[in-house]
């Protein structure tokens, strides 16, 4: 498992888009920031502004190109060959998404904690001071980040589960990025509709996409979501689980 992971790890190195995705996670932060003005300099600390977004995105491209730049080139043939089984294979791709994830939420913090020093973006907010759950703002931030890095590491899951079923990277990121998108306000929508059904149909794996954003803004999105975020939080651990799973299944079964 190990040399099947360092193998992906290598692949993924020198992939220009592992690199380039940084850059555009920085960007995407400014824009954040600019946006947000220079009022909610301390949600915007908390949040990481707001990258946990753009890194979903980042695992959507990158998970989807992993899975089906192999079975388009059949270069997955000669991996199977050379591993104990197909679920090494898997696996090695699968925890080497897992890396990348906490890899790019590390410098998230970083690149948060830079423009927060700089006064270019926002005004700068002092990490020492408590801001929410009665904690410190640095405190806040980092609980954030680990919060999301559960959350991604679901969609990770179904992002294997989906690269998994299709030849083509277009239509894997293309279906994979519609859920991250749009899969929340469908999931409020559906619950809206239910009537009764509603306290069931809250544990649907779209709602669980909340669990980040509710974190660091309770207020707005416990009504939608209807769940604690302990509740989410249960949710999302236990979908993590049953997605790697469904990823596993659905590669293990495929016809290459």
């Amino acid at each position: 498992m190990k040399k099947a992971i360092w193998r992906e790890i290598y692949k993924l190195n020198h992939r220009k888009s592992t690199w380039w995705s940084i850059a555009v996670m920085a960007v995407f932060m400014i824009v954040i920031g600019v946006m947000m003005g220079r009022s909610y300099g301390r949600l915007l600390v908390m949040s990481t502004f707001d990258a946990g977004q753009i890194i979903m995105l980042i695992l959507v491209v990158i998970g989807s190109i992993m899975f089906t730049d192999e079975f388009q080139n059949n270069t997955i043939l000669p991996l199977i060959y050379r591993a104990p089984s197909k679920t090494v294979v898997f696996f090695a791709k699968y925890l080497t998404l897992l890396i990348y994830n906490v890899f790019l939420h590390l410098i998230a913090i970083g690149l948060t904690m830079l423009f927060n020093i700089s006064s270019l973006i926002c005004n700068p907010v002092s990490l020492t001071k408590v801001y929410q759950y009665h904690q410190p703002l640095m405190v806040n931030m980092l609980l954030t980040a680990l919060i999301d890095i559960i959350l991604t590491a679901m969609m990770i899951g179904v992002i294997c589960t989906i690269a998994c079923l299709f030849k083509s990277s277009l239509v894997s990121i293309a279906t994979n990025a519609i859920i991250v998108l749009v899969g929340g306000g469908f999931s409020a929508n559906f619950m809206e509709v239910g009537g009764g059904f509603a306290k069931i149909m809250r544990w649907n794996p779209l709602n669980m996409t909340y669990l980040t954003p509710q974190y660091y803004n309770y207020a707005s999105y416990h009504g939608v979501s209807m769940l604690s975020t302990n509740q989410l939080m249960m949710g999302t651990i236990v979908y993590m689980i049953i997605f790697a799973w469904l990823g596993w299944l659905t590669f293990s079964k495929k016809r290459i």
